[in-house]
Parts: C-alpha cells; sequence; structure tokens
C-alpha cells in the first residue's frame, strides 16, 4: 500500500511515538522521557525510536540525568512492560 504524498517520513517518525508517549503519561499517571515540548533538552535524542542506537541513547540519557525506577512500553511484545536494562530471560537486572 502506498502512503499519501502528504505524508512527510520524517515528521511521521518522530510525532506518534511522543504524542502517544504524552497521552498515556497522562493517563496513567507516569512520567516520561518521550514527548514534546517547545523546547527540547540539548541532549534528547528520541524523534525516532527505529533509528539505530534509540535504546543505547535512551540508557545513555537516563544514566546521564541519574534517573531511577525507569520502564520501558513495547507493545509488539506479549508482556510489554520492562525495566531499563532488563533483557527476555534475565528477570528485571537495573541497568
Amino acid at each position: 500500500m502506498n502512503e499519501p504524498v502528504y505524508i512527510n517520513a520524517e515528521l511521521n517518525a518522530l510525532y506518534p511515538h511522543n504524542v502517544d508517549a504524552m497521552f498515556l503519561a497522562e493517563l496513567w499517571r507516569r512520567p516520561t522521557i518521550n514527548g514534546f515540548s517547545t523546547f527540547n533538552p540539548p541532549d534528547w535524542q528520541f524523534g525516532d525510536p527505529l533509528a539505530a542506537g534509540y535504546d543505547a541513547r535512551a540508557l545513555a540519557y537516563i544514566r546521564r540525568h541519574g534517573l531511577r525506577h525507569v520502564c520501558r512500553l513495547d507493545m509488539r511484545e506479549a508482556r510489554p512492560w520492562h525495566r531499563v536494562g532488563e533483557r527476555a530471560g534475565q528477570g528485571g537486572r537495573k541497568p
């Protein structure tokens, strides 16, 4: 299926997941490192979750800012919630 010509691939990669993150954070009353503001911090580089190195950049940001108890949500998985740094079969290790 072809996408309509008015869809900009760069903006389409940038906005949907960040807007979803803001709505879910509001609904569940949880902070999020994803989202939008008029100005983003200089080291905020989470525009495209499918870009190479996204998870590594997120982990570096979390560590640099001393964030704790961080989770990630991946709706493609049967169990979508994971503590950051957790890998399948490792039982929730901290980063």
